[in-house]
């Protein structure tokens, strides 16, 4: 949450489990081809600076991998990765690599302010 909780979903039975406390300001989750889980995090707030950071899915704990990375919604893409929006001029569609950090702009999507993103079939979605 933005508030830092990190729980467990049962998408089956939609039990919630408190996992433990991750930072304020998390924004965005995803997991890569690995398993491993990816998040953003506010780390300031004037002027807004994010980092990209990994949680520990035992302890809910966020671990700062990439300083500096806004990104509004991600999800997997398969392997080391992930596909995000960034902000500027408007939600632009990226590819982040979480082996290196490297992101790459692959086009705006000609919404104002995407914030969620799904990878389903082969199909992206968003939430505006």
């Amino acid at each position: 949450s933005w508030g830092g909780a990190v729980v467990r979903v049962d998408s089956q039975t939609a039990v919630v489990t408190p996992l433990g406390s991750g930072t304020f300001g998390q924004n965005a989750l995803a997991r890569d081809g690995r398993g491993r889980l990816w998040c953003t995090q506010r780390s300031v707030s004037t002027p807004y600076v994010y980092d990209l950071t990994t949680i520990d899915p035992t302890t809910g704990a966020a671990t700062v991998q990439y300083p500096g990375i806004d990104l509004r919604g991600m999800t997997g893409a398969g392997g080391s990765l992930l596909y995000g929006i960034t902000l500027s001029s408007g939600s632009r569609l990226v590819s982040i690599d979480v082996a290196s950090g490297a992101i790459t702009t692959i086009g705006a999507t000609g919404f104002s302010a995407i914030q969620g993103l799904a990878l389903h079939q082969g199909v992206l979605y968003g939430w505006d």
